[in-house]
């Protein structure tokens, strides 16, 4: 039976309200069958998804190695807030530390094909 990834949400914490502009892209990746975390939580075990929501999250994902280690990290980026650059800086990061990780681009709120590309890629690897 295929595995679904859990996706913790990460913004940087240096402006109110930050996580309000990821709404449409938590209720797209929720529609997908993906249980979303807005905050760090307990209750994720496993495999993670981190949807990179801000610029200045790197060190959050990178924390999670520890935690993680030897599992792949797959890293969520959007069009907006410095997201994609984040996303770039930890695996660059991650790849000079010998880990694995990949990028899934969601190019708006609506990118369901971005989704069934991590599915596809998620299965593959867990």
């Amino acid at each position: 039976m295929a595995q679904s990834p859990q996706v913790l949400v990460l913004t940087s914490g240096i402006r109110s309200g930050e996580a309000e502009p990821l709404q449409p892209y938590v209720h797209l990746l929720e529609s997908a069958g993906l249980a979303v975390f807005q905050r760090d939580s307990k209750s994720l075990a496993g495999p993670i998804v981190f949807l990179l929501g801000t610029g200045g999250t790197e060190g959050q994902v990178l924390s999670h190695l520890g935690t993680h280690a030897g599992q792949p990290v797959w890293l969520l980026a959007h069009p907006d807030a410095n997201s994609l650059p984040a996303a770039l800086e930890v695996l660059a990061r991650l790849q000079q530390d010998g880990h694995h990780g990949r990028i899934f681009y969601l190019r708006g709120p609506d990118d369901h094909v971005t989704v069934q590309d991590l599915m596809r890629a998620f299965n593959a690897e867990v």
